[in-house]
């Protein structure tokens, strides 16, 4: 069909369920969805009569013109103005998941920092929207029909989003793409579902993992250590550093970690004495940076 040879022309895979509804004028259809990929306009402009592709393309680019909605990337377009980030950010690709820090931010437990993550079975590069840079990361197609996955709907539209419990874990096997701070901190106090965080560790099997999640749950209140004790034997074969971006403090032999002094006074007492003292240990840059900076993928 035509659509999906237009999808794949755009880096995506056509979804037949991606747009669902009655025909709506290009007018409606743009006031009721802040942001939209170019093949769902397609799908509905095709839903009232045969329209051809040109003459769709023709219709977004006097869309552009007049200013009623901007090009965030290369088939994907938004209303002018302040855009939920975190809808911007589960629509840049058909099959987006928001993940990482992306999904803490999204439940409470981070503020929005600088850089929203979102998982993608295809190549997609940063976009930069308002003061967000959004960031691919690439998974596999199968990786994403195993997530664990809530969908919420913001502004009328659906945003799918990594359940808080394997985003917390996955902070932990990924630092570099979360706050691990606030992420340690919610494992320690927060609200969760303990069965689910300790499945997802499994799952996963990351020594690395293992050891973070296994230190800071044993401070947890109400957790046992017969619910901690199965780390034990799958930590990392050497001492490893819990804050890779901050290698200094002290050796914990039953964990093989080293941890920072404040960090261990935060989990192993009552937690960070203020917000801004753990604000001061968020990894966020004072300044966002733009696309092909430090740019790992």
């Amino acid at each position: 069909m035509a659509e999906a040879s237009l999808a794949r022309l755009l880096g995506y895979t056509w979804v037949e369920h991606s747009y669902r509804g009655e025909y709506q004028k290009p007018a409606d259809f743009i006031a009721t969805h802040p942001v939209f990929r170019m093949t769902e306009f397609i799908r509905n402009h095709r839903l009232g009569r045969r329209r051809t592709y040109p003459a769709t393309r023709a219709l977004i680019s006097y869309h552009l013109r007049t200013g009623r909605i901007d090009r965030v990337c290369r088939g994907v377009f938004a209303q002018p103005g302040s855009v939920d980030p975190w809808l911007l950010g589960a629509r840049l690709t058909d099959d987006a998941v928001v993940a990482y820090g992306g999904s803490l931010s999204f439940h409470g437990v981070s503020p929005l920092g600088y850089e929203m993550e979102y998982l993608t079975a295809f190549p997609r590069p940063k976009v930069v929207w308002g003061e967000v840079i959004y960031r691919a990361v690439r998974v596999s197609r199968q990786t994403l029909d195993r997530l664990a996955i809530e969908t919420v709907h913001r502004d009328g539209l659906p945003v799918r989003v990594v359940r808080l419990e394997h985003a917390l874990v996955d902070v932990l096997s990924r630092p570099d793409l979360g706050c691990l701070y606030d992420a340690v901190d919610h494992l320690r106090h927060g609200h969760l579902d303990l069965r689910e965080v300790l499945l997802h560790a499994r799952d996963l099997a990351r020594p690395i993992v293992n050891a973070r999640l296994g230190y800071t749950l044993s401070f947890r209140p109400g957790v046992r250590w017969p619910d901690v004790a199965p780390f034990i034997g799958q930590l990392p074969s050497s001492s490893s550093w819990f804050d890779p971006c901050r290698k200094t403090g002290l050796f914990i032999p039953r964990w093989r970690l080293r941890i920072p002094a404040d960090l261990r006074q935060a989990v192993e007492t009552l937690g960070w004495r203020s917000e801004d003292q753990r604000s001061r240990l968020r990894p966020f840059p004072a300044t966002p940076r733009r696309p092909g900076e430090d740019d790992d993928g």
